[in-house]
This record gives structure tokens, C-alpha cells and sequence, in this order.
């Protein structure tokens, strides 16, 4: 039962998502069916515990319909006619959040039950209105052709209505549309051809390119194009001159782009960042930590009110990387709240571990993460590496062999991680396993034998290809060589 396209959709919902349902259900105007109310009003009492056992199929049937005998058909109707009401609810959700629409709609029926005093005064406010407000560029065009066809009726009631220059304001906003679609396609297949590195068919750009440098004047005017144009140099130029470009409109033109457009810049300037800090450009990272904080001011980062705990644990190593603690602390605590329940206390276990990490607070680190087995593979990797520094830090060579001994086999069992990534994590723990026996045989050893293995150490962490935290080895590394050399 909780595969059923009803509770899935429902379980997707936030509470008060969930009783806006159950209200729109008890509306006599959308809904008379009594079984359908009884139907939604449980759902809503066990949400979100939507579970085998409290929407199991018999204990449903007796909640709408008491003492009668189970009829399987009866309980799949009421799903499906449960399940239409949802649609519609959702589609009302979208409505209420669209007045430009809501005004034309009511325009349009107002023409058509011949009320046209009225359907005048109201469609020249909307005109005014849907002008002044922003909307996308799509839907903003399907606006203005709705106006046109509205004011062309007008027009026949009342030929001294006749309004030209709608026509000429149409032409130019679908100019407008399709310069900016164009332009971001063209990033998206840009980027797609960066990652799949596949030969992809030629985005036809030459021409569109030439044509919107002849058209300044509606660059200009709709600031989309030009931002879009920019991240597109940016994106296939790769040249940082091209990056500040893009990041200078995007704060000029914010209060004129929409939602959608701002999230979609940000993330190509982010990751144009994340590619300068793997190339070395590490100057990069400070500009990475101020797009973050802009999005977060923005709440650009959030999807339905929540934070993905991957950006929650980026936004924390780049803030870790710079130095920026306190910030980095306060936002932690500040944040959880806005991740999936399921997922927040884990998170944030894992990355105040970090915190204290960084604050070389190994202890306190190494108590949190003892506390948190992490069920994500990605988060639990990335723990595992953190707690292997923290052993190796205290000089807790017993658990940091064991550690690594467990991780080599769950390497091998796990058949879900690509190679790149499992390889990366065995070369770290394999080498951090042998840095740590030669840290351990000082004083044991004779200083010979060692020197050997470090050197053998240092040769073969500089051969390796993929080597996760390969800096913190370096690092290990000639920590150890200033101790058995300098003696």
C-alpha cells in the first residue's frame, strides 16, 4: 500500500501541505464523496508516518467503513478518486502562486459571460499590473500573447481601443525568450559535454552569438540575455576575467532575474569554482565561501525549506579551508534545522567532528564520531576518513589498524561505489596504515629501517593517481621526515 502513487505523493508533501489537502478534500465544492473525506482525514492523522503497518489495506477498510465486510474494489476507488483530488490540489497550489495568470483567467471569463465594462477596467489593470510585475521570460511571453488576444477583442467591441503597440511588445519579449533559451541551452550543453566528454552534436552558436551582439539595445533591456551570454564565455573559456563578469551581473541584476535563473548562475559559478581549486587555484576558495554566504542570504540553497546536508558539509570544509571558524560554527548550529529531519543529526554530528577536527580538538572529535554509524555511502566514506586522521592525530594505532582492516573489506563488499572513488579511498588508508607503523616503531625500530619505509612512502604517495586527502598525507609525511632526519 505505501507504493500507491497516492501515499507516495502525499509523503513528499510538508505538514502544512498535508492539511490544506485534508481542507481542500472537505470542501463541498471540490468534493462530496463522504469515504473520500474519511480516507484523507487518516491519511493526514498518521502523516508522515506512512508505514506497512498503519496503511495496511484491512486496517484502512475499517477506519472508512467500520464493521462492513473487506471489499478490496471499494478501498481502490476511494484511492483513485483520492488521488484526482490530489492533482488538483496541486495544480491549485501552482494557480494560487501565479496571480499574472489569475488576473488574465478571470479576464477571459469575465468576456466570456458578456460582462464587458467590467472585462475592460479589469484587463487594463492587469495590463498595468502583469507589466510591472516580474515573471519568467516563458511565461511572461504567454502573458503578454494572452493580453494580445484579449485587447484584439477589445478592439473589435470598440474600434477606438485599438492598442498597436502590444504587437510590437510581443515581438520583442519572444525575441527575448529565445535569445535567452538559446543562450541557456547552450550552457547546459556546454557543461554536458565537459563531464561526458563525448562527441556531442555542435551547438549551432556562431550565429546566435553575432545576432545578439547586433542587439545591444535588448541585451540591455532584458538582462537575462547578457548574464547568460557571460556565464557561456565563462563556462567554455574557462577565463576568470569571464567568471567576475558573470558574478558582477548576477548582483546587478538580481531584483530582474527570476528565482529560478539566479539558482541556475550561482551553481555554474560555484562549480566554475570548485574547478579552479582542483586545478590548484586555491585563491578560488574565497570566492566559492562568498557565493555561499550570497545564497544563503538569498535562501538559493534551499529546496521546499530544506538544506541539503551536501551543501551543509561543502559550505563547512570551505569555511574550515579559510580559516573562517566562528562563522563556520555559527552557521552549523544555525542551519540544522533546515535538513531533512532523518538526516540532520547526523550531519551535524559529522561535521561539528569536523569543526573540532580543525580546532585540533581530537578527543572531542573522536567522541562524535564513535557516537554516528551513517547509513548515506558518501557520508559514511568521508566519516571514516575523518575518524582515520583523528586515530592517527592521538596516536591510537590499535583502532586505526583495525579501522583500516574493516574498511579494506567493506571496500571489497561494496559493489555500489564507483572505482575511482574506492580506489582514491584505498590508497588513503592503505598509505595512512604505513605512515602510522612508522610513527608507532620510533623508539622501537632503528631509525635506518624507518627512514627506508618513509622514503619507499613518500615514492609511492607520488605515484599514486587518485589519493583522497592526499595533502593531510603530505603532510603526515614530512612531519615524519623532520623527526627521523633532524635526529
Amino acid at each position: 500500500m505505501i507504493q500507491n502513487n497516492l501515499i507516495q505523493i502525499l509523503s513528499a508533501l510538508s505538514r502544512k501541505e498535508m492539511s490544506y489537502f485534508e481542507e481542500f478534500v472537505h470542501s463541498p465544492y471540490f468534493n462530496k464523496h463522504e469515504g473520500v473525506r474519511k480516507l484523507v482525514s487518516y491519511l493526514s492523522q498518521i502523516y508522515p508516518n506512512f508505514s506497512q503497518e498503519t496503511c495496511e489495506r484491512t486496517k484502512v477498510y475499517a477506519v472508512i467503513f467500520e464493521n462492513a465486510p473487506h471489499d478490496q474494489s471499494k478501498l481502490s476507488l476511494l484511492f483513485t478518486y483520492a488521488g484526482r483530488l490530489l492533482e488538483k490540489f496541486l495544480a491549485q497550489e501552482i494557480f494560487e502562486e501565479k496571480p499574472g495568470f489569475q488576473k488574465l483567467w478571470l479576464v477571459e471569463k469575465l468576456r466570456r459571460i458578456k460582462q464587458y465594462d467590467i472585462f475592460e477596467k479589469k484587463l487594463v489593470q492587469t495590463d498595468a499590473e502583469t507589466a510591472a510585475a516580474y515573471a519568467p521570460a516563458a511565461e511572461k511571453l504567454y502573458l503578454l500573447r494572452q493580453k494580445t488576444e484579449e485587447f484584439a477583442f477589445l478592439a473589435h467591441l470598440n474600434p477606438k481601443k485599438q492598442n498597436p503597440a502590444i504587437f510590437a511588445e510581443k515581438q520583442e519579449l519572444l525575441d527575448a525568450f529565445y535569445y535567452g533559451e538559446k543562450l541557456s541551452d547552450a550552457c547546459e550543453w556546454s557543461v554536458r559535454k565537459k563531464i561526458l566528454k563525448s562527441n556531442i552534436a555542435p551547438f549551432p552558436l556562431r550565429n546566435l552569438l553575432e545576432e545578439i551582439n547586433q542587439r545591444q539595445a535588448l541585451s540591455e533591456k532584458f538582462p537575462r540575455i547578457g548574464l547568460f551570454k557571460n556565464l557561456l564565455e565563462m563556462i567554455q573559456s574557462g577565463e576568470e576575467t569571464a567568471y567576475f563578469d558573470a558574478a558582477e551581473q548576477v548582483i546587478r541584476f538580481e531584483e530582474k532575474l527570476s528565482f529560478d535563473d539566479l539558482q541556475t548562475a550561482y551553481n555554474y559559478l560555484q562549480n566554475f569554482c570548485i574547478e579552479k581549486i582542483n586545478q590548484g587555484k586555491d585563491t578560488f576558495l574565497r570566492q566559492l565561501f562568498q557565493l555561499y554566504q550570497q545564497q544563503l542570504e538569498k535562501d538559493l540553497l534551499l529546496e521546499n525549506g530544506t538544506l541539503s546536508e551536501w551543501h551543509y558539509k561543502n559550505i563547512v570544509t570551505v569555511g574550515l579551508r579559510l580559516g573562517e571558524t566562528e562563522w563556520t560554527k555559527s552557521f552549523l548550529f544555525e542551519f540544522k534545522s533546515r535538513l531533512l529531519p532523518d538526516q540532520a543529526e547526523n550531519a551535524f554530528t559529522y561535521n561539528l567532528a569536523a569543526i573540532f577536527y580543525h580546532q585540533k580538538e581530537f578527543e572531542k572529535a573522536l567522541e562524535l564520531l564513535l557516537k554516528v554509524e551513517f547509513t548515506d555511502a558518501r557520508y559514511n566514506l568521508d566519516a571514516k576518513a575523518l575518524l582515520l586522521r583523528t586515530y592517527f592525530e592521538l596516536e591510537e594505532y590499535e583502532p586505526l589498524f583495525s579501522l583500516c582492516d574493516a574498511f579494506r573489506q567493506y571496500l571489497i563488499r561494496n559493489n555500489l561505489l564507483a572505482e575511482s572513488r574506492k580506489s582514491g579511498y584505498a590508497a588513503l588508508f592503505k598509505l595512512a596504515k604505513r605512515a602510522a607503523k612508522i610513527k608507532a616503531g620510533m623508539g622501537f625500530s632503528t631509525d635506518e629501517k624507518l627512514k627506508k619505509e618513509l622514503t619507499k612512502l613518500k615514492q609511492d604517495l607520488s605515484k599514486g593517481d587518485i589519493i583522497f586527502n592526499a595533502a593531510w598525507l603530505k603532510s603526515k609525511i614530512i612531519e615524519l621526515e623532520n623527526q627521523l632526519f633532524t635526529n
